[in-house]
């Protein structure tokens, strides 16, 4: 199958290559479709590739079982943390923030939606954190998906050429509220409507509002009576949320659990969850798993023996060595080291990053990185407990096509999947490609669809 890949992307390539005129002509018209539905961010339109990620469907079963093993295991791993002292101590969080994770969203799984950073290059599929607290992208990706579909892949020179599928994320989306809306409902609030007021939450000034407005107009089609509200406008009448008067029954939150903890305008939205008069998804307890000290502490063997067996599995194979940047003995492949000296002898097989950063900020390649910042990082972070080290991962590179000076050029990119999770199944993924090791849309990268290449049934495409 993954010939298949092979094939259909060399045929992609010089489909392109051979009228040059044309792909220029339609890589404006994505643009222009990305501005117009809103996959931008601010004026400019969201950058991207002239070609999706092409994978098979072997590797999309391969991403359907992680994703949904993983899942679990992330769940199971917060059941575990919030029973556990030892545990909480090691994730600094503050009084505040514990009371709230410790109160019971009223439906199963704390985690109904996720997105996971990893990435696959063949039958090989690892992921460096997962995105659990407010990740976004599923707006950003379903409008590029269909920007490629109306504008290149409709084309006739792409007729009879090959069977694609793409899983759409709002859909998805769409069922896992409603899905954690009636599990809540029936815990305890069958008094409030069949049909909620939903409010998707996040500051009105956050980079990716646009995402957030694709998201809302997605869901209003889908049927929901749905709004967005930064967290500040929102109002208590008793222990009803209210939005400008009208109560409100189920919030998707977008805004980041801590910054919503520190803002003192945000505290109606938390005193409503707590109280247990709002359905909030996902739950405030999603940091507890969006701290990539989990990378580390979910692989020690206490935690795993408590996992299933398919967790486990998931565990071990799916995500990389990482560990606590602290001094101390640790375990690498079966071997006691001090890992202290270990990161500072290994810098060219390590990465170093704060366990509670996003968008690729502070993330350090020790290939890219030189020996006195990399020795001064050590000394400066492994004594406050908030940073991790991780194993680098072998980076997937692919050609993808750049037009230069009305030429089609073939380029080789870093590329990082990125697959959903919602409601504890698998929802598609998109695709991040960069010329630098550090993949990240904020920091110069560009998104792509990703599509499946589906067998036909003469075994050809």
């Amino acid at each position: 199958m993954l010939e298949d890949v092979s094939r259909v992307n060399m045929d992609y390539m010089v489909r392109l290559a051979s009228e040059p005129g044309w792909a220029k002509n339609r890589e404006e018209a994505i643009h222009a479709y990305n501005l117009e539905h809103g996959a931008r961010y601010g004026s400019e339109p969201i950058p991207t590739y002239l070609k999706p990620l092409f994978i098979s469907h072997h590797q999309h079963a391969l991403l359907e079982r992680a994703a949904d093993h993983l899942l679990g295991a992330l769940n199971r791993f917060i059941d575990l943390w919030l029973e556990d002292e030892e545990l909480q101590g090691l994730w600094n969080v503050s009084d505040a923030e514990l009371d709230l994770y410790k109160v019971d969203p009223g439906y199963p799984g704390a985690i109904q939606v996720a997105r996971f950073d990893g990435f696959l290059e063949e039958d090989r599929l690892k992921f460096l954190e997962f995105n659990c607290d407010s990740p976004g992208g599923a707006g950003y990706g379903d409008v590029m998906d269909q920007a490629f579909e109306e504008a290149l892949l409709s084309d006739p020179r792409f007729e009879d050429w090959a069977d694609l599928r793409t899983t759409r994320h709002q859909p998805a989306l769409a069922r896992t509220l409603e899905a954690c809306y009636a599990a809540w409902r029936a815990n305890g609030n069958a008094e409030r409507p069949e049909r909620p007021r939903v409010v998707i939450t996040d500051w009105h000034d956050v980079t990716s509002l646009p995402d957030i407005q694709i998201t809302t107009e997605a869901l209003t089609a889908w049927g929901m009576d749905i709004e967005f509200a930064d967290p500040r406008k929102l109002e208590l009448d008793g222990d009803t949320l209210v939005k400008d008067s009208r109560p409100v029954d189920l919030v998707y939150k977008r805004a980041i659990t801590k910054e919503l903890v520190q803002e003192p305008d945000a505290q109606a939205l938390l005193t409503a969850y707590e109280a247990g008069t709002v359905c909030m998804v996902n739950s405030p307890r999603s940091p507890i798993v969006g701290n990539k000290k989990i990378m580390a502490v979910i692989q020690e063997p206490s935690i795993l023996s408590r996992l299933s067996p398919a967790q486990r599995a998931a565990v071990k194979r799916f995500l990389p060595w990482t560990a606590i940047l602290r001094e101390g003995k640790t375990t690498i492949q079966g071997y006691k080291v001090d890992l202290g000296e270990f990161v500072r002898h290994n810098k060219d097989k390590l990465v170093l990053k704060p366990a509670q950063s996003y968008g690729g900020k502070d993330v350090y390649l020790g290939q890219d990185t030189e020996e006195e910042a990399w020795q001064r990082l050590v000394d400066e972070n492994i004594g406050d407990n908030t940073w991790v080290v991780q194993e680098m991962v072998k980076i997937p590179k692919e050609l993808f096509p750049v037009i230069e000076e009305d030429e089609v050029t073939m380029r080789l990119l870093n590329v990082n999947i990125n697959p959903f999770v919602f409601g504890g199944t698998f929802a598609g993924a998109y695709t991040r490609i960069s010329r630098s090791n550090v993949i990240n849309v904020a920091s110069g990268g560009g998104i792509v669809p990703t599509k499946t290449i589906e067998p036909l049934d003469d075994g050809e495409l």
